[in-house]
């Protein structure tokens, strides 16, 4: 009887542990999670993609709309696609793009922007930028609101 008294105390506990991590999870999505109205206020500039700091003359940008597709402009190359947001997680699908040879570094940052696009699976906003996150949570780039081109 002992065992079993014991037994139900730790089912209790692990679902008030599990019921106060969902709360802080629901907690966190509302303060950093990109809502899809804030994701499509805005063309998107690369600030930094990488290690790298991007100029913010640079002609690069990426736009998210209503119907699911993305498009943009690498600083070289128009591209296009599609993406999907659920909650913290964004799946960009492989984009298509014209095929214009530009000099460096321009295509160096336009190649290391559809690499990070592609493989972004999270978008935070926060203070304005736009973070695009990797499974670990790292932050792969930084973008910030640019004209709609």
């Amino acid at each position: 009887m002992k065992g079993l008294v014991g037994f139900a105390f730790f089912l209790l506990f692990l679902a008030a542990f599990a019921f106060v991590n969902l709360q802080d999870m629901a907690n966190d999505a509302g303060r950093g999670g990109a809502a899809l109205d804030e994701i499509l206020a805005s063309a998107w500039r690369p600030a930094r993609l990488g290690d790298s700091e991007i100029p913010p003359d640079t002609s690069a940008y990426v736009q998210f709309e209503t119907d699911g597709s993305v498009s943009g402009h690498g600083g070289c190359n128009r591209f296009f696609g599609n993406f999907e947001v659920e909650g913290l997680r964004v799946a960009i699908s492989p984009t298509g793009a014209t095929r214009m040879a530009c000099p460096e570094p321009q295509m160096s940052h336009e190649f290391m922007f559809m690499e990070i696009l592609e493989a972004a699976t999270g978008i935070v906003i926060a203070d304005g930028e736009m973070s695009l996150i990797d499974d670990e949570g790292h932050i792969m780039a930084t973008l910030v609101p640019s004209a709609r081109q």
